[in-house]
């Protein structure tokens, strides 16, 4: 990752918390001016000053740096967090309302369901590109894949002291807008792109989205109860990883 990406990420990251924080601003400037005179190990230990610092900034668990379940069987590392951090934003920036609102229980809906996409992709990747988006695919591999991510995601609500409790339907005054299609047709791409910029393998992108979605839970639980929020998740998450995706970006 280039010094430039490097302080795209973190400014994209800036603007998405409204720009009016002096702390977050004066390391913002601090990386900006020196970053590119840095050899490239000093500037990603920057990068994660600055990170650090919005990330806590914006809530108490975001700081955390998420280790995985022991079955996930891949190394959670900074770069799987940075690229979850960037794919909340840009899940939120995607869903604003006119108001410059998202609704919450679209935000998990379309997070989830990005986890699922990514860890059919993972799976099946080149097989996907030969069959129509919207079709429907079933794989032992994604099913078994499907239950690592989901105890993965109910471990790092754990670390994030995100209490819920068992609920198997969503409400039905809790339905999120979009449609599994939707988001395999609109967000999945995006989230790709994403996943790209931060050159994150097939098998890192599914619990980068996780990490994103236990994020924007935390973030949003004083306006969706976390256990309705999990509903969702599990839905959409199932659901998304039987569709065929879009994948052109």
């Amino acid at each position: 990752m280039t010094t430039d990406q490097m302080y795209g990420q973190i400014n994209a990251m800036y603007k998405s918390l409204g720009m009016g924080d002096a702390d977050i601003n004066a390391k913002l400037l601090q990386f900006k001016a020196l970053a590119a005179n840095l050899p490239e190990v000093q500037a990603k230990k920057l990068l994660d000053e600055v990170i650090k610092t919005v990330a806590v900034k914006r809530s108490p668990s975001a700081g955390i740096v998420f280790t995985p379940h022991p079955v996930a069987q891949i190394a959670i590392s900074a770069q799987v967090n940075h690229a979850a951090w960037d794919l909340q934003s840009t899940i939120v920036n995607l869903l604003k309302e006119s108001g410059g609102r998202a609704h919450a229980e679209s935000v998990v809906a379309v997070s989830s369901g990005i986890a699922g996409a990514l860890l059919l992709v993972q799976h099946h990747g080149e097989e996907l590109k030969k069959l129509r988006p919207g079709a429907a695919i079933l794989s032992d591999l994604v099913n078994e894949g499907g239950t690592q991510l989901l105890e993965f995601f109910y471990n790092c609500e754990k670390q994030a002291n995100i209490k819920t409790d068992t609920l198997k339907e969503i409400p039905q005054t809790h339905l999120p807008h979009p449609s599994h299609e939707e988001i395999n047709s609109k967000f999945v791409p995006a989230a790709i792109a994403v996943c790209w910029r931060h050159e994150l393998s097939p098998a890192q992108a599914p619990f980068a989205a996780i990490i994103a979605t236990v994020l924007l839970i935390e973030h949003i639980k004083t306006i969706l109860d976390p256990t309705i929020a999990n509903a969702i998740v599990v839905r959409f998450l199932v659901f998304c990883s039987k569709t065929v995706p879009v994948l052109d970006i």
